[in-house]
């Protein structure tokens, strides 16, 4: 039985866990402390997610609106959420956590905001 590298991550403690197995399905998850620790290697293993993170043009501004899956998405479509992030042009204002665009390039997630943003007589300023 082969043994793949460790998968770090998913558990608060930071822990690392083996995964032993010469194909997916015969996969033996050790090491592990907790049980969301094996999860989140089963996950990674199966079927690995990402948030994606990122910035969008807002109109008439210089500045960017920082921007986030609203729950991971799998990789293979990390390049396909992007270059549909690079399109989006959003007026303010902007509550942090407003959906931007629903399912996003097909996912089933929506991408939502990470900053509020308004526009004050023309200026650029921070909602608090």
């Amino acid at each position: 039985m082969e043994e793949a590298g460790g998968v770090r991550g998913g558990a608060r403690a930071g822990g690392e866990s083996g995964v032993s197995a010469a194909d997916v399905s015969n996969a033996r998850i050790t090491g592990n402390s907790c049980r969301r620790g094996a999860e989140y290697a089963w996950e990674e293993i199966t079927a690995p997610k990402r948030v994606v993170t990122s910035v969008v043009a807002v109109k008439g501004q210089d500045r960017m609106l920082p921007v986030r899956t609203a729950q991971p998405i799998p990789k293979e479509c990390i390049f396909a959420v992007m270059d549909a992030i690079q399109l989006i042009e959003v007026s303010l204002p902007v509550q942090t956590g407003q959906i931007l665009v629903s399912n996003i390039a097909g996912t089933g997630v929506n991408l939502t905001a990470s900053k509020n943003m308004m526009d004050i007589q023309g200026g650029f300023m921070r909602a608090r």
